[in-house]
């Protein structure tokens, strides 16, 4: 009776696996979110949140589906919405940090998109960077305020030894700055520039020109007569806006988002095993040579001022950083999977030479690389400061080629600027992504 039921019960586990790769779809989730990002190059946003909500995310997906819709609802202008999305990501994400049995024996027998979405390091920081940049485009700087404190806690807490990320202490430097928590901003903006110096993630960046005014403003506000000096020498510059100079003036702060962060995309091979030897087939994610990717030149025009826009972030390099940190722990979770697998379809194979092949098929058709990431993040961020008198202006976003000749420009009308107060405004520059050819 034994020897009867067990080609029976490994027509069940076959069956199981097949059903289980149906369910979770052959093909990648980087690849489902091409009609999305079509739609962000048209600036269709609309369309584009539709086009998200259509896909109807599994529950796993749950934590980057609403990365996804928190960007495109910022984008579309509708803040609030935008907050609420993000709010409830957060929740979310501690509740899921804690993965269940199941999922983990999911990932362990399936592959690893089984497991529930909590988001990498950098896009939960900047989750939280983008929550509090919409209290402060609400004029809320007082919420903004609990976001800054939030902030600090979650990069402490993701990057503890490590040199922090520094456009998210630079942003809650403006936001201490704005409730004239003076002390706190400068802390802020020391840490930041000790974090561009020292390069997150290995990915050093200038320092922004509007960060070198900023220390340079403070330190000399509050008489730090060395430092003051110091930063002098150390940036070349001899006069900025000082602080008495600012106290008739309102401030104008230009948050630039240029592209979508890297499409993650699937590779598979086959490596040989010494133990069994043969070879076993497995998938992993990867990023398309970015090749010499930048973010291009650009300003902002008001009236007849003029300032660049410099990168404050690199989303781009800081995701490739962040795959390449975790492969190895990839690759070891997919060869054991494989050889798992491989097991049992050998085992099968030799109750039932039919039911064997399948079940090898069935195992390798499930093994798909986990490409969820957050997508519709910028490729960069930049950022732009300025002083203006009190009252009504357009903005003028332009991109400028080598030569300083005006490209595409995008116009934000009838920004209204009040003495004393900062007025902080986002712009989403999308551009449709490149086709890469896949590795083989």
């Amino acid at each position: 009776m034994h020897k009867k039921t067990r080609p029976y019960r490994a027509g069940v586990v076959v069956a199981g696996l097949l059903l289980v790769w149906v369910a979770s779809g052959c093909a990648t989730y980087s690849g489902g979110m091409r009609k999305v990002e079509s739609r962000l190059a048209a600036n269709d946003y609309a369309g584009a949140l539709k086009e998200l909500e259509d896909q109807k995310p599994a529950d796993r997906d749950q934590v980057l589906y609403r990365y996804n819709r928190g960007i495109i609802q910022r984008m579309k202008g509708d803040l609030k919405a935008s907050s609420e999305s993000f709010e409830s990501t957060k929740a979310l994400s501690e509740k899921l940090d804690a993965v269940s049995v199941s999922e983990q024996a999911g990932a362990v027998t399936v592959n690893d998109s089984m497991r529930a979405y909590v988001g990498e390091p950098h896009e939960r920081l900047l989750m939280q960077v983008y929550t509090m940049l919409n209290y402060m485009e609400s004029g809320d700087f007082d919420g903004a305020r609990v976001e800054a404190l939030q902030t600090d806690t979650l990069q402490q807490r993701l990057f503890s030894g490590e040199t922090e990320e520094p456009f998210s202490r630079y942003l809650t430097g403006i936001v201490y700055e704005s409730l004239g928590e003076y002390d706190d901003a400068l802390i802020a903006y020391r840490k930041s520039y000790q974090s561009y110096k020292q390069g997150f993630k290995k990915q050093p960046l200038p320092i922004p020109f509007s960060l070198k005014e900023d220390l340079l403003r403070f330190t000399d506000f509050r008489g730090m007569t060395d430092e003051s000096k110091e930063f002098q020498e150390q940036f070349k510059i001899n006069d900025w806006v000082k602080m008495d100079a600012t106290r008739d003036k309102g401030e104008l702060i230009l948050v630039y988002n240029y592209g979508l962060a890297p499409l993650m995309m699937e590779h598979s091979t086959f490596i040989k095993v010494a133990e069994r030897g043969g070879n076993i087939r497995i998938s992993l994610p990867y990023y398309p040579d970015r090749g010499n990717l930048s973010m291009p030149r650009a300003r902002m025009v008001v009236g007849d001022q003029v300032r660049a826009i410099d990168v404050v972030a690199d989303v781009d390099a800081i995701a490739r950083r962040m795959l390449d940190e975790k492969l190895p722990g990839v690759l070891a979770r997919t060869t054991a999977r494989a050889i798992v697998k491989t097991k049992v379809s050998n085992e099968i194979q030799k109750q039932n030479g039919a039911l064997g092949l399948l079940a090898n098929v069935a195992g390798m058709v499930s093994e798909v690389a986990d490409t969820r990431s957050w997508s519709t993040l910028p490729s960069f961020i930049g950022v732009t400061r300025m002083y203006l008198a009190p009252g009504t202006y357009d903005i003028h976003v332009q991109l400028v080629d080598a030569g300083g000749a005006q490209l595409p420009e995008k116009i934000l009308t009838g920004v209204e600027i009040k003495k004393g107060k900062k007025k902080v405004q986002s712009v989403h520059w999308v551009t449709a992504r490149p086709v890469y050819a896949r590795r083989h």
